[in-house]
């Protein structure tokens, strides 16, 4: 890595004193010369780390993309705090909300369960409610232990 720092570095001093010699310069032939040296120095600087790099360490496979971990937190907050709000405004009671999710191979959101816990007078109330309302599969809940 100091290879390409080195490199970067001498990259934008060239291109600021080419710069500076821009503006100092008269107009007229010596312009047009000094204007070509320049574009040939900065050409040469840039194709040097091309050549110059057999030397360069180029193992990318500290990062691995295909492994990438996906954050599920805030989207498992977020079905929580759907359901409890859900609930909360119908008047319905529970006594806890439990959601499981993953990230999918094609990177959606997939819920796996919904754990809630109530009074079974409350079931149906509740399967009805979060499966007409939220869209949520009746296969994934889990109330009071048993699944629906």
């Amino acid at each position: 890595m100091d290879e390409v720092k080195k490199w970067a570095i001498n990259l934008t001093v060239i291109l600021l004193a080419g710069a500076v010699m821009k503006f100092i310069m008269p107009s007229g032939n010596v312009s047009k010369s000094a204007k070509t040296v320049l574009s040939l120095t900065v050409l040469a600087v840039m194709l040097s780390f091309s050549f110059g790099s057999e030397g360069i360490d180029w193992d990318f496979s500290e990062f691995e993309f295909e492994n990438v971990a996906f954050e599920t937190d805030p989207y498992t907050q977020a079905v929580e705090k759907a359901i409890t709000d859900m609930l909360d405004s119908k008047g319905i009671e529970y006594d806890y909300i439990k959601v499981n999710g993953s990230m999918g191979d094609d990177g959606v959101y997939v819920i796996e369960s919904v754990e809630i816990s109530a009074q079974p007078d409350n079931l149906q109330i509740i399967l009805s409610t979060l499966e007409s309302e939220l869209g949520i599969e009746r296969e994934v809940f889990y109330i009071n232990g048993n699944q629906y």
